[in-house]
C-alpha cells in the first residue's frame, strides 16, 4: 500500500490524497536508476535486470526512454 499527501505551502492545509498503493513509489525508483544509468555515461546497448515484477517492467520501461538500448536482459 502506499499514498502521498499534498499540503499548502501557504496553509499547511491537506490539499489532496493520493492513493496509489504503491505505483508513484514504483515508478520514482525506475526513473531514478534511469537517470543514474544515463548521467554516468552508460554506452553499451544491453541492460540486463533481476526480477520480473512491477518494478523490473517500470525500470526496463524507462531506461528504454534515456538510452538507446539493443536488448533487455
Amino acid at each position: 500500500n502506499g499514498a502521498m499527501l499534498l499540503f499548502s505551502a501557504a496553509s499547511g492545509d491537506l490539499v489532496a490524497v493520493l492513493q496509489d498503493n504503491g505505483y508513484l513509489t514504483d515508478l520514482r525508483t525506475a526513473a531514478a536508476s534511469a537517470m543514474t544509468t544515463r548521467e554516468l555515461g552508460r554506452t553499451d546497448r544491453t541492460l540486463g535486470i533481476l526480477g520480473t515484477g512491477v518494478q523490473a517492467r517500470l525500470t526496463a520501461l524507462l531506461h528504454t526512454q534515456v538510452l538507446e538500448l539493443d536488448q533487455i536482459l
